[in-house]
């Protein structure tokens, strides 16, 4: 489990990690207004901020899951949580090459 919990880290700091990326190119911007305003305000660590929380509900739905004794869902969700942040991840990389 500690693999799979390193890797879901791992894909939510390049998340925030590519997003910075894009918006430091100045051809990109946030487009969703919440996190928008977290940037405006607070910038980098704003989005960090607003990021944050889904990463911790995720974590704490696995752990609450895995407590339960339902290990099978809890590494589910785990990978599934992984693999759509890697997809965000890769899209964002596609979006930093083709610039």
């Amino acid at each position: 489990m500690l693999q799979k919990k390193l890797r879901f880290v791992a894909a939510s700091f390049l998340d925030w990690w590519m997003t910075v990326m894009l918006i430091g190119q100045h051809i990109f911007y946030e487009n969703n207004p919440v996190a928008n305003g977290f940037y405006e305000n607070w910038g980098y660590l704003g989005l960090l901020c607003y990021k944050l929380p889904p990463f911790i509900v995720v974590f704490a739905v696995v752990l609450l899951i895995y407590a339960r004794g339902h290990r099978k869902i809890a590494y589910a969700v785990l990978d599934w949580g992984t693999a759509v942040t890697v997809g965000v991840v890769l899209y964002g990389f596609c979006l930093f090459v083709s610039r």
